[in-house]
């Protein structure tokens, strides 16, 4: 039996998965020690123009205070991606419940038809997944291309494509921008279809069936109101030459340019986080110590320091 496009799916799923966690866990980790110094000289940088001392150039040209602006704005950019991706994310998730709800479906089957003039089938589901598929789509096929189309679905229900689809959409959401990014999220989701369409092929001992429900399903305007969180009938046209033989999926290249930049992402960090950075344990004391000189207009200077840039108990680490 054939699992080509199972095996690569499954094993850009796992790289997909190993990156995020890798990569979320440690912009944690470079945030919690950069942040600290990055606030506190940001604090000293204040005070001094504030009061106009003569130390700011000696503030502004010490390579704490340096190192801790770049570093800690890094981490401030790549921590305003991260939380805009997660709310994009979320966003996505109850537009497609919002969809789902529409649809008005309280049935507990596993195929659902959908009464609609919509050309149109999919997966939803992360727990319980179930196959939607439109009266007009079911109307228009043969038997055996009914068929083709529900094994690939049901590959899509056995697989919890939906779950996974909605863990690679999240982890390219919060990840920076870098090369082939958005080729390798492409990439994953044609092989998804692929994964799904060799399913088929394998149950129905034939591929003729699902190509032809392929084209069947382009001729009659193929349409998908929602795509977030669903797995659908998706990149036809990159599929179909596929399956035909006229054209290989050739994902190595890419795939493995990809990884490279995936997991070359995930060593900044990891790098970042073996230098040691400016740090300020008692921040907290150092910003009362700051509102209560502006309220009293006094000169004391930030936590008991001897320089602008070296308080006592601040250190690096």
């Amino acid at each position: 039996m054939n699992k080509i496009y199972l095996t690569q799916t499954n094993r850009l799923f796992i790289i997909y998965v190993i990156s995020g966690f890798a990569y979320t866990t440690l912009l944690t980790l470079l945030s919690v020690r950069v942040l600290p110094g990055f606030f506190m000289q940001t604090l000293f940088f204040i005070d001094g123009v504030i009061k106009n001392r003569t130390e700011i150039a000696s503030i502004t040209s010490s390579e704490a205070f340096i190192q801790s602006i770049i570093f800690g704005l890094l981490s401030l950019t790549l921590l305003f991606i991260a939380s805009r991706g997660v709310i994009i994310s979320i966003q996505q998730l109850f537009l497609s419940q919002k969809f789902l709800n529409s649809l008005k479906s309280k049935s507990n089957k596993t195929i659902i038809t959908v009464e609609s003039n919509e050309t149109s089938v999919f997966t939803a589901g992360f727990f319980t997944p179930k196959v939607y598929i439109s009266s007009k789509l079911k109307s228009s096929l043969t038997s055996e291309q009914l068929k083709a189309v529900l094994h690939h679905e049901f590959s899509h229900w056995k697989d919890h494509d939906p779950l996974r689809g909605f863990i690679v959409q999240l982890i390219n959401n919060i990840l920076p921008q870098f090369p082939f990014k958005n080729k390798l999220k492409d990439i994953y989701f044609t092989s998804v279809e692929l994964k799904s369409d060799e399913h088929s092929e394998n149950i129905l001992g034939k591929k003729r069936p699902i190509i032809e429900a392929l084209y069947s399903i382009l001729s009659n305007d193929f349409s998908m109101t929602m795509q977030p969180n669903l797995a659908h009938f998706s990149n036809m046209p990159e599929r179909i030459p596929v399956l035909v033989g006229a054209k290989k999926f050739n994902f190595k290249l890419v795939t493995t340019l990809s990884s490279f930049f995936l997991f070359a992402l995930v060593s900044l960090p990891v790098f970042v986080y073996t230098v040691k950075f400016y740090n300020c344990e008692h921040i907290e004391d150092c910003i009362q110590i700051f509102v209560n000189n502006l309220q009293n207009n006094s000169s004391e200077n930030l936590c008991s320091m001897h320089s602008m840039d070296t308080p006592t108990s601040c250190t690096s680490n």
